[in-house]
């Protein structure tokens, strides 16, 4: 697989869906609006996703194995912030 090519794929997508996320910002842990547009995409992509009634916002968004990493990513970007 081609990473440059898949990233290009996807570009567009993924430059519609920061530009939205940013005119409709969601208090953390309160992004519903957000976890439902994500859930709308992973739903066009086939991938197998899951909300948890006890969660709010899209932390428990994908099967846990893929929550793990991305966890991992909001805790690297998270720490760059400070």
């Amino acid at each position: 697989m081609d990473i440059l090519n898949e990233v290009k794929r996807y570009m567009k997508l993924l430059v519609e869906l920061r530009r939205d996320f940013h005119l409709h910002p969601e208090l953390s842990m309160k992004e519903y609006r957000t976890a439902t547009r994500i859930e709308e995409e992973l739903d066009k992509l086939g991938i197998e996703h899951y909300r948890s009634a006890e969660t709010e916002g899209n932390r428990d968004l994908l099967k846990e194995q893929e929550s793990r990493s991305l966890q991992r990513i909001q805790e690297q970007m998270s720490l760059r912030a400070i």
